[in-house]
């Protein structure tokens, strides 16, 4: 089964940059769930009518689409991020969470880049696994290790 973070992130309108990354995930969001559930619907229709075969399915539209989509979105731009912590809750409570930034170097962009040449080997693991292979793929997700500091 493939697994995904989710990002939860309220951006306010008056700051544009935001308003594009908002627009972006959201957008990421709507057409990665549209993918998956083709490809998820089109693999349990195979399995019920005992048509599924790995290296069919893996080649299938569905997944190669799903693949595309999934190593087109290994995008990463240089620069400083900030992250702000807002909480809401239905009674009062005092919550002080700090407002923290990290920068993405060149270098770091180039390693995470990597990442997208996972995306065939996760796609092809996840067809695989369903009839027990053994011979799955391995390879290594690259992560920073980012010092955040606080502003």
């Amino acid at each position: 089964m493939l697994e995904f973070e989710a990002t939860a992130r309220k951006v306010l309108g008056s700051d544009l940059k935001n308003l594009l990354l908002r627009t972006r995930l959201e957008e990421h969001t709507a057409t990665h769930r549209k993918l998956y559930t083709e490809y998820l619907k089109e693999r349990r229709r195979l399995i019920n009518n005992n048509q599924y075969s790995p290296e069919t399915f893996y080649v299938a539209k569905v997944s190669q689409d799903l693949q595309s989509f999934l190593k087109s979105q290994m995008t990463w731009k240089k620069g400083r991020y900030v992250i702000e912590f807002r909480l809401n809750t239905r009674n009062f409570a005092k919550v002080s969470s700090p407002v923290l930034a990290f920068e993405i170097s060149e270098e770091d962009i180039i390693l995470m880049q990597n990442n997208s040449e996972n995306m065939p080997k996760l796609i092809h693991n996840d067809c695989y696994s369903l009839v027990g292979d053994d011979n799955l793929l391995t390879f290594q997700w690259q992560w920073l290790d980012k010092e955040l500091t606080k502003m």
